[in-house]
């Protein structure tokens, strides 16, 4: 048998054989049998932060957790870096995968305590099972892999395959190629949604949102492809695309107005990659932005991961001279202790609060504190989520600075936002609101 050098598993290619062997055994005598693959969530983070001799070390206790889990004729093998993979025979029932997916998320919940660090692991798993969902190994692991993708992106910690699965879900490897090729081909678009200044009843930027239109299957959602591009390595190759397009469409709408600024949405696995601060400086040299002109938006979630290492980044990006926002504002975590510390020039209140916001005290009372508290710590405060001129009216006469939404525009392609631009007629949510918000006129 071969083995994992690392965690003394069954390698890949001995699971395999024993899912080969299993089936055959299964079609004799009619047994059930389930396979569940597991994921660490972010356990790149892990090796990025602390270094691959803990991320190793972490990896054989995992390891451990997990075989100990498992009934003794089960297996469980390592297929990769962070996945591991569980074949379950002899089964009374499908519940039975389910309660050993849920044993072993327990698992690996409770804390790790390695060289003096306190680490927790969080995993999801697919679930696939034979004979009802595959006629043989390779099309059990498709499934089971379909079942995977759908447990990372809802963000539960297991799901079955299910036939609701089977078309509507590409393989994670076919998603991971066509994605590299998409990033690589410029197959990528950025649409670009207003930010109004509502002091000044003008446009004052736009917040560039990627989207993936796949020749095959259409619309890939950006949670899904953002998520992928974060689990395959690919989140650098994908933020540089992103900010090099941004800053390109931002060159071209500056001939219309030279003050706007671009808001470009940084994600948790990138702002903690060790090389985020020389992308964005390479992103500004490529198009000679200055830059002022580029607001980099990071979430309150993602912020408190790390906090230290995620406090080192911003400050080096301070440094570089580019605007700082706390975007989805009020539904973390951080403490007023530690916002004091941030190098942030911008909150940026979450859509749950202001949609509505014309009819919910509750919201209204949430909205007025984050504006009041932004503004004491120097912070301008943007809005996202306008859904009506009134909610805008509201906005302007609680203070808020800047704000984006439907009521405003649509998110457009890049010449579509020049005509908006040059059509100030066209721009309702602004013309609209004039004559509430010229405060300081």
């Amino acid at each position: 048998m071969d083995r994992d050098p690392l965690t003394g598993l069954p390698d890949r290619h001995t699971f395999f054989r024993r899912l080969e062997s299993q089936i055959k055994c299964c079609g004799q005598f009619g047994d059930l049998m389930g396979v569940v693959v597991v994921n660490l969530r972010q356990f790149r983070d892990i090796n990025r932060e602390y270094g691959y001799q803990v991320g190793d070390t972490l990896l054989q206790e995992a390891a451990n957790r997990i075989r100990e889990a498992l009934r003794q004729s089960d297996t469980v093998a390592r297929l990769g870096a962070d996945e591991f993979a569980l074949l379950l025979p002899g089964m009374v029932n499908p519940g039975h995968a389910q309660l050993a997916a849920h044993k072993i998320e327990r698992a690996l919940s409770e804390p790790f305590l390695i060289d003096g660090l306190r680490l927790r692991l969080r995993s999801y798993a697919g679930i696939a099972l034979f004979p009802q969902h595959a006629a043989n190994a390779q099309q059990l692991m498709q499934a089971v892999d379909r079942a995977l993708i759908e447990a990372r992106e809802t963000v539960t910690s297991c799901e079955f395959f299910g036939e609701h699965l089977d078309v509507a879900k590409p393989s994670l490897l076919a998603l991971e190629n066509d994605l590299q090729d998409a990033i690589e081909r410029n197959e990528l678009r950025l649409y670009l949604q207003p930010q109004i200044d509502m002091d000044r009843s003008r446009v004052a930027g736009f917040e560039c949102l990627s989207r993936w239109h796949h020749p095959e299957r259409g619309e890939i959602p950006p949670d899904q492809f953002i998520a992928l591009a974060e689990q395959t390595g690919q989140i650098e190759a994908l933020t540089l695309w992103s900010l090099k397009a941004a800053l390109h469409h931002l060159k071209m709408l500056q001939h219309l107005q030279p003050q706007l600024t671009m808001s470009v949405n940084l994600s948790a696995a990138i702002l903690h990659h060790p090389d985020i601060v020389d992308l964005v400086q390479q992103a500004l040299a490529v198009w000679n932005t200055a830059p002022g002109s580029l607001v980099l938006e990071v979430t309150e979630g993602a912020m408190m991961q790390q906090p230290d290492r995620g406090l080192e980044v911003l400050r080096r990006l301070q440094a570089l001279g580019v605007g700082l926002s706390i975007d989805d504002f009020g539904t973390g975590y951080s403490s007023l202790a530690y916002l004091k510390r941030l190098p942030v020039h911008e909150l940026k209140i979450d859509k749950s609060f202001v949609v509505d916001l014309d009819r919910s005290e509750e919201d209204e009372r949430i909205v007025r504190t984050i504006i009041s508290l932004a503004h004491n710590f120097g912070m301008r405060v943007v809005a996202e989520g306008v859904e009506n001129q009134a909610i805008l009216e509201q906005l302007a006469n609680l203070g808020c600075d800047l704000a984006q939404g439907r009521h405003i525009a649509m998110a457009m392609r890049v010449d579509d936002a020049a005509a908006w631009l040059s059509r100030p007629a066209e721009q309702a949510g602004i013309a609209q609101v004039t004559p509430s918000i010229a405060r300081h006129s």
